[in-house]
């Protein structure tokens, strides 16, 4: 064997392979930073392993040109579309985020029609039409959205006259609950507890109002106290009571810290 080639056998029997270099990681979508962004977590058809912003910590500046980005690429999207629907809401173009939540909604989006629907109730970016607003709530809550289903009985009942009108509040509120929504928790708990369009059961209404708290809402922790203080549907426990009525004033609830502040100046036994 050439000495060249037995040098370049020996060399080649003591080195070893090097390690592959790590690969750099993938750069995000832009679909993906507007998820990341402006995603909602009531929107069951979010990607698994994003959590979802709160409306309030959408941040414009970042998820608008986000997901416009991400339309650009796939326009007809209905995810996307009520996206940044809620981003311009946040900016404060809410003729723009109605818009887009419209489209979304037409194109099956249900939580952009449950938002369509809070738009049209409240008057923002269109003058208020009631009608429209239930039009879209129905159609979001037929959807599934647990959100619309209390959106809805909470705007039947602002206007009920009839047993059958409150019966059908009563309805969409305990479906709501049914569906894991805590607003919806809290309301069907109310009308139990008065007996408003359902039988009253204050037994019941405590368990609504007790889960309604243990999903988040601070109203279920003040509707169980008061139960608590009267002794009605639950033993009577007013340091229980108190307890609840602190975790949901510590949540910032002000029906629970108006209540706190009037059992403080009560009078001593």
């Amino acid at each position: 064997m050439p000495p060249t080639a037995r040098i370049a056998a020996l060399l080649g029997v003591l080195t070893f392979p090097l390690a592959p270099a790590p690969a750099a990681p993938p750069s995000p979508g832009a679909s993906n930073l507007c998820d990341l962004a402006a995603a909602s977590s009531l929107d069951t058809t979010r990607p698994p392993g994003i959590p979802g912003t709160a409306p309030g910590d959408v941040d414009p500046t970042v998820a608008i040109p986000a997901c416009e980005a991400a339309l650009a690429a796939d326009p007809a999207n209905p995810r996307l579309k009520f996206q940044l629907a809620r981003a311009a809401f946040r900016a404060g173009d809410e003729q723009r985020s109605l818009r887009l939540n419209i489209e979304a909604a037409e194109a099956g989006h249900t939580i952009a029609a449950n938002n369509s629907g809070v738009q049209f109730n409240k008057g923002q970016g269109t003058p208020k039409d009631h009608a429209r607003a239930e039009f879209w709530f129905r159609r979001a809550a037929d959807g599934g959205a647990s959100v619309a289903m209390r959106n809805l009985g909470d705007m039947i009942f602002a206007t009920a006259r009839t047993p059958a009108e409150q019966a059908e509040a009563a309805y969409w509120f305990r479906r709501s609950a049914e569906a894991g929504y805590s607003g919806g928790m809290v309301w069907y708990g109310y009308m139990l507890e008065y007996g408003t369009g359902v039988r009253r059961d204050l037994p019941a209404a405590a368990t609504w109002y007790r889960r309604g708290g243990e999903a988040g809402n601070s109203d279920g922790w003040v509707g169980l106290a008061v139960l608590m203080q009267n002794g009605k549907g639950v033993k009577r426990d007013p340091a229980e009571a108190d307890v609840l009525l602190r975790r949901a004033a510590e949540a910032g609830n002000a029906d629970a810290k108006k209540r706190l502040d009037n059992l403080e100046r009560r009078p001593r036994q």
